[in-house]
């Protein structure tokens, strides 16, 4: 169901009651004093001429209630995307399904377009989990001061870039890996379903076969078991990466339904598959085999971590920051702490050059339990505070603090330990 629908002017009182709320105010750059009649206008004017701009008002896809504003601006082949969200329907999502909307309007009206730009206060750490999630990618070259209101505002760039709607025009016979990045959102698998089954009903052959091991992925997600396993009966070609694909997804669904041998079976054939050239699902195989292999979880690290690291491949280093989390895990568990604690420093600079901020935020607080583990409650404190001014509802940042403020605490006490939720 569409999150977006065109702005009438009767919309204008909204707008403008939304836009003085205080945390609006805090990150946009609309005026506080905006009237009614002043967005009355605007619209009229964007209807007027809409060439090069798209405004929409973001609804409740059930309730049809108004929830926000997005607009999109475009300069040649790229295209400026700004949003806000009325502060009761915030934390549902509809930002993200606001903006992959968008986009897919971009793909299909504004032939062309390649990149997609955002430029998000570097406060604004909520905004920025919604572009990452989408697949963009900060651009600190894009990242720029701008006066609003007497403050100067530090801006950080995000962009993506634009994949085509359907595999084919890609020109491949592979999937490609920012297409099907741009089709999950891995917080809702039952409209990834969707896009993914839209996508295949369009792909050629072994296109076809990689899509249906995703579709059989959101429908683990789903714990729809029997129809994912259906769905992988449905893959006929033998190529390397469809195999590869098959195999992991096999995996996913056996470890998801509670079957760990068989998921452990099905990560080490993918392993097995050879002469696929890509070393993004290989590191994957390997990450997923130090999740389920238990007794030999350093081993599989170690490999990915190594094949992380020396690959030529940019998406496939993404991997580094989550298998030095894994071998910070297993150093801690351990009881091998200050090892530890140098792979969960590994993994915050890994996520700080090319992770999602909730990535950023989760290695940060593995750095803070560590420190705790090694008496040094102090600065695992002054960590954790840190993480709660950016996100004061993060459950594990509120244990650390209630156990790192309590009296007479030791390093051993632990609330259930994030990493256990990988």
């Amino acid at each position: 169901m569409t999150v977006l629908q065109a702005w009438t002017e009767q919309d204008g009182a909204f707008y403008a009651g939304q836009v003085a709320d205080p945390e609006i105010q805090r990150f946009t750059v609309d005026s506080p004093d905006t009237t009614a009649d002043d967005v009355a206008s605007a619209i009229r004017a964007l209807h007027a001429d809409p060439h090069g701009q798209f405004g929409r008002v973001i609804v409740d896809p059930v309730t049809g209630d108004l929830c926000g504003n997005l607009a999109l601006e475009r300069s040649a082949a790229e295209v400026t995307v700004s949003y806000w969200v009325a502060a009761h329907a915030r934390g549902r999502g509809l930002a993200r399904r606001a903006v992959r909307e968008a986009l897919d309007w971009v793909r299909s009206h504004w032939s062309g377009t390649s990149t997609a730009f955002a430029s998000i206060h570097a406060d604004n750490a909520a905004s920025a989990a919604v572009v990452s999630a989408l697949g963009f990618e900060r651009a600190p070259q894009r990242d720029k001061q701008i006066h609003v209101r007497g403050e100067d505002w530090p801006m950080h760039g995000w962009q993506l870039r634009l994949a085509p709607l359907t595999p084919d025009e890609h020109g491949g016979s592979e999937l490609d890996g920012d297409y099907l990045d741009q089709l999950w959102d891995f917080n809702d698998p039952a409209e990834s379903e969707g896009r993914l089954r839209r996508a295949r009903d369009d792909a050629a052959d072994g296109v076809r076969d990689e899509l249906t091991t995703q579709v059989a992925r959101a429908l683990g997600l789903q714990e729809q078991f029997d129809a994912g396993w259906a769905e992988l009966a449905l893959v006929e070609s033998d190529g390397p990466v469809v195999r590869l694909r098959r195999a992991l997804e096999s995996g996913r669904l056996a470890r998801s339904a509670g079957d760990t041998d068989r998921a452990t079976e099905s990560f080490l054939e993918a392993t097995r598959v050879t002469d696929t050239g890509h070393d993004f699902l290989r590191i994957d195989a390997l990450h997923m085999l130090a999740i389920t292999d238990g007794p030999h979880a350093e081993q599989w690290t170690a490999a990915g971590l190594e094949l992380a690291t020396t690959t030529s491949d940019q998406r496939a280093k993404r991997w580094v920051g989550s298998l030095m989390l894994n071998a910070g895990w297993a150093h801690h568990d351990a009881g091998r702490h200050a090892q530890a604690l140098e792979s969960f420093e590994r993994a915050v600079a890994a996520y700080a050059e090319r992770g999602a901020p909730e990535q950023l935020h989760a290695a940060r607080w593995a750095v803070a339990r560590c420190l705790r583990s090694l008496g040094r409650d102090a600065e695992a404190l002054a960590i954790q505070e840190q993480l709660a001014l950016a996100e004061p509802t993060d459950t594990y940042v509120q244990q650390e603090l209630a156990i790192l403020n309590a009296v007479g605490t030791t390093g051993d006490s632990a609330p259930p330990n994030r990493e256990k939720s990988r």
